[in-house]
C-alpha cells in the first residue's frame, strides 16, 4: 500500500504542480521498491595515480611514477628529470644540492673527476687549473702555498728565487 502523499492547498503554478507530481511519483517508485534504474556500465576504468612534477634536485624514473627520488651527492637530476647525472670535474654537489657548485679557483679548489662530492685544495707549489679539475705547478721563479687560487712571484729584488717549477717557496 502506497502513502498517501497531499498536493498544496491553494492557488499554485502549473510548473509548480507538475514537479511535486514528478516528485510524488519518484518518491512512490522508492516506497514501493521498484528498483531504480541502474547506472550505466563504463567497464573498468583504471585507477590513475596523481603523480606530482619532480621538485628541482628530484627525478622520476618510471614516467606517471607517484613518487620521486634525490639524486645521491655528487650528482643532479637532469634537466628532464627521467635520472641522474654526475657532476663535471671541476664541480661538485653535496646531498642537498640541486645544481653543480663550481670549485672556487681564488681559493685554490680543485675536483679532480666527475661525480665530486666535494672540492679539494690543491697542493703547495700549485694552483687550480682554469676549468678546476686539475691542479697545474707554479712556473719556475714563484711559489704558492696550500689553497691559493694563484701563483705569487719571488721577490728577485730582494734575491728570493725559486729554481724549479712547483715551489711552495722561494728562497735567498
Amino acid at each position: 500500500m502506497a502513502p498517501h502523499l497531499a498536493l498544496p492547498r491553494g492557488p499554485t503554478s502549473a510548473p509548480a504542480v507538475r514537479q511535486d507530481q514528478e516528485h510524488r511519483v519518484l518518491l512512490a517508485s522508492r516506497v514501493r521498491g521498484r528498483p531504480r534504474k541502474p547506472a550505466p556500465d563504463h567497464g573498468s576504468l583504471p585507477t590513475l595515480a596523481h603523480p606530482r612534477p619532480p621538485s628541482q634536485g628530484e627525478y622520476s624514473a618510471k614516467p606517471g611514477s607517484a613518487s620521486c627520488s634525490k639524486c645521491a651527492a655528487g650528482s643532479i637530476a637532469k634537466s628532464d628529470a627521467t635520472g641522474c647525472e654526475p657532476c663535471p670535474a671541476g664541480s661538485y654537489a653535496g646531498p642537498s644540492d640541486t645544481y653543480c657548485q663550481t670549485c672556487s679557483r681564488y681559493s685554490g679548489e680543485y675536483a679532480p673527476k666527475p661525480g665530486s662530492t666535494a672540492c679539494s685544495k690543491c697542493p703547495a707549489g700549485s694552483i687550480p687549473s682554469d676549468d678546476g679539475a686539475a691542479c697545474t705547478l707554479c712556473p719556475a721563479g714563484s711559489y704558492s702555498q696550500e689553497g691559493d687560487g694563484s701563483c705569487s712571484s719571488c721577490e728577485t729584488w730582494n734575491g728570493e728565487v725559486s729554481t724549479k717549477a712547483g715551489s711552495a717557496s722561494c728562497t735567498r
